[in-house]
């Protein structure tokens, strides 16, 4: 029947569609210099799957470092040198706990 005909069209291209949502998304935030929980919470938020996810994650994370250094860079002032409050900035950002002590101990000074 045509409903099941274009049921099933609908169930072939959503995920090529939730995929184009993700990688667009991904990259939009990765210029905003988020980081990839924060990717992925906002990915799952809009309900894409974890397989999309998972796929986007591969790529965002291998410039993770970069991004949280160029994000701290870019704010530095506003921390005052207080690298407590820089860790704390990135963190919420989404950026991961160790990728963040590197960020703030090379552009901040030492998180004790």
């Amino acid at each position: 029947s045509e409903i099941a005909d274009a049921m099933a069209w609908a169930a072939q291209y959503a995920g090529v569609n939730d995929q184009g949502v993700a990688e667009r998304t991904a990259d939009a935030r990765k210029q905003q210099r988020f980081g990839q929980a924060r990717i992925t919470a906002e990915l799952q938020a809009r309900g894409i799957s974890a397989e999309d996810i998972d796929r986007v994650a591969q790529s965002t994370t291998r410039d993770e470092q970069r991004r949280a250094e160029a994000a701290l860079a870019s704010e530095r002032a506003r921390f005052e040198g207080d690298a407590h409050k820089a860790a704390s900035w990135l963190t919420r950002r989404g950026f991961e706990e160790d990728v963040v002590r590197r960020a703030v101990e090379k552009l901040v000074g030492p998180l004790e």
